[in-house]
């Protein structure tokens, strides 16, 4: 293991990024904006400028849809980048946090979107879950993240399956949707869990994946905010339906 690729490196830029989430203040202000050109506005002024940069006010939500997953994936090659080695495989996983959802589609035996064909990573990956009985995608591709963790010790372990529980909110444990005055509820202890570890497990790989989870779910919150306005708020897209 190089010192490039040790959890030491992988912390440190980690915790600088840490530092530039938004505050709840942050967000509430984008919250307020209403129409897709001024959410992108007030969000480029921000940490999530990045994320912006590759998106054009005239692109409809499905090429948005397509340009955030590229996002998403480039921001997890990036963190996998900076872990050692053996965890890399763990962490590029996560670029298929996006897809679970069109994975369940046609596993349930209805057709592929007309824009996923669009996206070559869909493209690639959506035929062969076609061919897949119907599953809890959320936990086979959970299955599939602990199988590739590189032995880690019993605590980390622990913490490991507690971030994975963050990952997935909103669900009970046997998939059961938990009521919406509920899951908001669980927010604010979802964010405290997560600080929790990133902070206690430092220079590990917790610390690291506890990273993604706040990055995730920040990617998550930044996306369905922009698509709701330009779904629900920005009448361009409702009368050229």
């Amino acid at each position: 293991m190089t010192a490039l690729h040790s959890f030491a490196y992988a912390q440190a830029r980690a915790q600088a990024r840490y530092g530039d989430r938004l505050e709840d203040s942050d967000w509430q202000r984008l919250g307020a904006v209403r129409s897709v050109n001024q959410y992108l506005e007030t969000a480029r002024a921000t940490s999530l400028g990045p994320w912006v940069a590759p998106l054009s006010q005239d692109m409809d939500h499905h090429q948005k849809e397509r340009v955030l997953r590229a996002v998403w994936r480039d921001t997890v090659d990036e963190v996998s980048g900076w872990m050692p080695t053996d965890w890399q495989e763990a962490a590029r996983l996560w670029t298929e946090l996006p897809d679970l959802p069109s994975v369940v589609h046609v596993q349930r035996g209805w057709f592929a979107p007309e824009w996923a064909e669009r996206d070559d990573h869909l493209a690639e990956a959506l035929p062969e879950a076609a061919g897949e009985s119907e599953q809890n995608a959320g936990a086979a591709w959970l299955t599939r993240w602990r199988s590739a963790w590189a032995n880690p010790s019993r605590a980390q372990a622990e913490a490991l399956e507690a971030i994975a529980t963050a990952l997935f909110p909103g669900f009970d444990a046997t998939g059961v949707p938990v009521p919406a005055a509920a899951y908001r509820a669980g927010e604010a202890a979802i964010d405290a869990e997560l600080t929790r570890l990133f902070r206690r497990h430092a220079q590990t790989p917790v610390a690291i994946f506890a990273y993604l989870a706040f990055t995730w779910r920040d990617f998550e919150r930044f996306r369905g905010g922009l698509i709701r306005r330009q779904l629900f708020h920005d009448g361009r897209e409702r009368s050229a339906a």
